[in-house]
């Protein structure tokens, strides 16, 4: 199996990066090739591919990478991409800590999808339930933590967060519409921990 990893500055003392490098040393062990792809890097993630396309300003920047990376990876037999930027070409987008609960959110949206991850991942079972353990899993073997509130994220202010989380641009691009109280449902729930988004 070929893993990418999707991650636009790769810095060796960045959060993501160490998420990528626990996720190395792991895939590895697994006998997973893992490529990382990122318009710059500082340290050695390992095999790199770098996506530098010219730019003028932010939004160009971040739309010239996305173009780039999703051309390389049209052109690679990567199994399984898992993107730490918003691009439309990877299977998973790691948007950080919390996601898990916005992803059971989502379900009736990505279900469909989800056979095919299983059966990349050799999973058995029910596939939303077995990708689901398997992410768990993987998450614990990684060591991030099951809540916000073990990285010190307070609840507070859940209603000022969601309103805010639905006037975000990128709200638009969630695969199931939510409004400002079921965003501020679902900080309550990542802060908590609580899979069953009971909030």
């Amino acid at each position: 199996m070929h893993v990418a990893l999707v991650r636009q500055r790769y810095s060796a003392h960045g959060g993501a990066e160490r998420f990528i490098e626990r996720a190395l040393g792991a895939l590895s062990e697994q006998g997973v090739a893992v490529t990382v792809l990122a318009r710059e890097w500082t340290g050695d993630p390992g095999r790199v591919i770098r996506c530098d396309p010219f730019h003028i300003g932010r939004l160009w920047r971040d739309w010239s990478f996305a173009r780039a990376v999703c051309r390389e990876i049209a052109r690679r037999p990567f199994d399984f991409v898992q993107s730490h930027e918003r691009i439309a070409c990877c299977d998973i987008y790691r948007a950080g800590d919390g996601v898990h609960a916005q992803w059971l959110h989502n379900r009736r949206a990505i279900e469909s999808q989800l056979p095919v991850i299983a059966r990349t991942l050799n999973l058995p079972g029910e596939p939303f339930a077995a990708v689901f353990d398997w992410v768990l899993g993987f998450r614990k073997r990684l060591r991030i933590p099951h809540s916000l509130a073990e990285i010190g994220v307070p609840l507070s202010n859940p209603d000022t967060i969601g309103h805010e989380a639905s006037l975000d641009p990128s709200a638009a691009g969630n695969p199931l519409p939510t409004d400002a109280a079921g965003y501020a449902r679902i900080f309550r729930s990542a802060v908590k921990g609580d899979l069953n988004l009971a909030g």
